[in-house]
């Protein structure tokens, strides 16, 4: 996250902020993926044909329901490199026609 989030999200959203920030970034992802796809039926990692968007839109409301902030502890000052530890190697996809 960089120093703007950091400021102004806990503003705004002051018991929610790393939640709502995760959740932002996800919204902000998924429309990046259909721009750049450019077509409404496409599947990809954030779309709505997947369950991976709706799961971790569930997980986060959840999280903000309980003050559970426990597990996002850790993502305000994690660098790529921990990001990438923590999410392990990709699989080699494969593009679906």
């Amino acid at each position: 996250m960089d120093e703007t989030g950091k400021y102004l999200l806990p503003h705004m959203f002051p018991n929610t902020w790393m939640a709502t920030g995760v959740e932002l970034a996800m919204e902000s992802s998924s429309i990046r993926h259909n721009m750049a796809l450019n077509r409404p039926t496409a599947v990809h990692l954030f779309s709505d044909y997947l369950p991976f968007h709706r799961e971790l839109r569930a997980w986060l409301i959840q999280r903000k329901l309980d003050k559970d902030f426990g597990p996002l502890t850790w993502l305000p000052d994690a660098s790529v490199e921990q990001l990438r530890a923590n999410l392990g190697s990709p699989n080699a996809g494969e593009r679906a026609w």
